[in-house]
């Protein structure tokens, strides 16, 4: 059953369903502060499933939470620093097969795309930096690999909506089965 806390009423643009990751390293979370700014916003670090997604008060989001809770909670290795070609750093999280399933479920569900379409393939991410300029990239991608490999527990996903100021806050929460 979902924990429910609504923040506020939402539209699609200010909510996100993600996967949160809570066995970081202090190391990664202060990068992650320095150089993606909603960190400080209150965006936990995660791996995004649906972005943007429903309004926390969509008649869908019942249904869809309670799917999600059939789901099986995973195990997965954050492995590989990777960049997209904006230049945003992120940890590749293996097997992304079961963050692509998710999302794939989510967009069947609901009838959303990821990220309204702009790319060809999903591609599961946990964004450390998304403002290094290029001296301190290089210098972040290196220290991240020391880093690694991390493991992680898919055991719950959130719904995150963002307020007015640009804080995050968790609206909903729901905890995937066991494995």
């Amino acid at each position: 059953m979902a924990e429910i806390a609504m923040v506020s009423h939402s539209t699609l643009d200010q909510t996100v369903l993600l996967v949160p990751a809570f066995r970081l390293t202090a190391a990664i979370e202060q990068h992650r502060r320095r150089f993606d700014p909603t960190a400080v916003l209150g965006m936990p670090a995660h791996v995004t499933i649906m972005f943007p997604f429903l309004p926390d008060r969509s008649p869908t989001l019942e249904a869809l939470l309670d799917l999600l809770a059939s789901v099986d909670s995973f195990e997965y290795s954050l492995t590989e620093v990777r960049q997209f070609e904006d230049g945003t750093v992120y940890l590749a999280p293996q097997p992304s097969s079961r963050f692509v399933q998710l999302t794939d479920l989510v967009s069947e569900q609901c009838g959303l795309l990821p990220y309204r379409g702009a790319y060809s393939a999903v591609v599961p991410h946990l964004t450390v930096a998304t403002t290094a300029p290029g001296e301190d990239r290089t210098w972040l991608i290196s220290t991240l690999q020391r880093e690694l490999p991390l493991s992680g527990w898919a055991t719950q996903a959130w719904v995150m909506v963002r307020d007015d100021r640009g804080i995050w806050k968790r609206s909903l929460s729901v905890a995937f089965g066991a494995e």
